[in-house]
């Protein structure tokens, strides 16, 4: 009975504020997501072609771009059950879509309203988001909770960066959904002693089941948590930013919990979720397709890594279509041992501006600098700067009780690991700055050549 009472309650607090708004839909989203996970690869698959054929018939006959594209294209039959043709679909970024806005926007114009990105990577993207769009995102975030801790709604705690999701939040219907839900959003994008207290404090008073973040910021108020206030919620969930594994290892130490990281975008929405096994993160695939592309546009072979490029199956205002969402990654062709049957992203490698080029044409990934500093225990935390001339700075935030001559050290084995001898200098720091949206940035380059 009580177990019953317990999921009836959980049902409630996900759909009374969906029917409040007229987003009746989302329940059924929801509950396609989880039939869907419960389907065979081949099901699957099928299904995602079923969701490109009704993207590319929308945007085909709506949307001008893809209206004019569309007359160079193979037939929308074979572009959406051949992997090869739909290749042909040109990919698209911020840098096409923004001087050539209007013709990405549906004729139809759904109910939509407009938004942006954080300007994480330094240029910011203005994009339309609409009802159907909305409704799916609110699904996939309830069966994702569902995954973890086995409730649709579980009450919530959200540490995010963004100050204008604080202005959201403010309305008056964002907050009775928000607290007939059992949610609530802390603003966090400037960081102190102080603040993480006051954090604290508030993840006190709320105890809520889920504790969601970014990792760079759960790191910083794991370091202020002496009573282990982040280790009473049943699970944490990382976003926002790419979860390095130098930090994961430091939060799993710090709050003795499994953690979950979630991956997505404003301008996409939820792309890939950890699942319990912790192989990987399952692509969403009733909402999203997702490829991996070499420099020359080129699937990547399973394990191999390469540019991230996500099709939205669910987007109708402006759809995005092969949208080079910024990131490296790499796609598994393993089976999750969850049984889960949607395709694994193996990792998450950091961002395609995160490559360093050093003068004389060589590459450095930004995952390079996570696996060489997870050797010096030492480390707190790091980021690399690259100026002007191509030198790069490894700015290090030392653990208490580092050795004196941690500095050296790490600058004589990053020469050897790189083959470089001058252009590279380690750089003590007392803490790293952050965006403007609350993010650490791993790499910055201001390197032209």
């Amino acid at each position: 009975i009580m177990n019953a009472l317990v999921k009836a309650i959980d049902c409630l607090r996900f759909a009374i504020p969906i029917y409040a708004n007229k987003q009746k839909k989302a329940l059924d989203y929801a509950a396609e997501i989880s039939d869907m996970s419960q389907k065979s690869t081949e099901d699957i698959e099928a299904c995602v072609s079923q969701k490109k054929r009704d993207l590319l018939s929308y945007a085909f006959e709506n949307v001008q771009w893809y209206k004019d594209l569309s007359k160079k294209l193979p037939s929308i039959e074979l572009l959406s059950t051949d992997s090869r043709l739909w290749q042909e679909i040109p990919t698209v970024d911020r840098d096409v879509i923004g001087p050539d806005e209007s013709k990405f926007i549906s004729r139809l114009h759904p109910e939509n309203k407009w938004n942006d990105t954080s300007g994480s990577t330094g240029r910011k993207f203005r994009f339309l988001t609409d009802r159907y769009q909305t409704l799916w995102a609110e699904a996939s975030t309830a069966f994702v909770r569902k995954q973890i801790i086995g409730l649709y709604a579980p009450s919530e705690l959200v540490i995010w960066g963004a100050p204008r999701d604080k202005q959201a939040n403010e309305k008056f219907l964002s907050k009775l959904k928000l607290f007939v839900r059992q949610r609530k959003t802390v603003i966090a994008y400037q960081m102190n002693p102080q603040k993480s207290l006051e954090i604290l404090e508030a993840v006190s008073e709320f105890k809520p089941e889920i504790l969601t973040g970014y990792p760079n910021i759960l790191k910083y108020l794991s370091e202020h948590d002496k009573e282990g206030i982040l280790s009473r919620s049943k699970a944490i969930i990382t976003a926002g930013e790419w979860f390095r594994p130098d930090l994961r290892k430091k939060l799993e130490e710090h709050t003795q919990k499994q953690i979950f990281d979630f991956y997505g975008c404003r301008e996409i929405g939820s792309i890939a979720y950890e699942c319990k096994a912790h192989n990987g993160l399952h692509i969403l695939s009733p909402l999203v397709y997702v490829e991996c592309l070499r420099k020359d546009q080129t699937p990547c072979e399973p394990g191999e890594m390469g540019e991230l490029v996500v099709t939205s199956l669910v987007r109708r205002s402006m759809p995005l279509i092969r949208y080079r969402i910024g990131d490296m990654g790499i796609l598994s062709d393993e089976k999750c041992s969850c049984g889960c049957p949607f395709p694994l992203i193996k990792e998450i490698c950091g961002r395609t501006m995160d490559v360093i080029t050093l003068p004389g044409g060589q590459n450095i990934v930004g995952n390079f600098w996570t696996f060489f500093t997870r050797e010096f225990s030492e480390i707190s935390q790091f980021r690399v700067v690259q100026d002007e001339t191509g030198q790069i700075i490894l700015e290090i935030v030392p653990e208490a009780g580092a050795p004196a001559n941690l500095q050296e050290a790490i600058l004589a084995e990053a020469k050897k690991r790189i083959g470089i001898q001058s252009g590279l200098r380690v750089k003590l720091v007392q803490g790293l700055p952050v965006n403007q949206s609350g993010k650490s940035g791993l790499v910055v380059s201001h390197y032209k050549g």
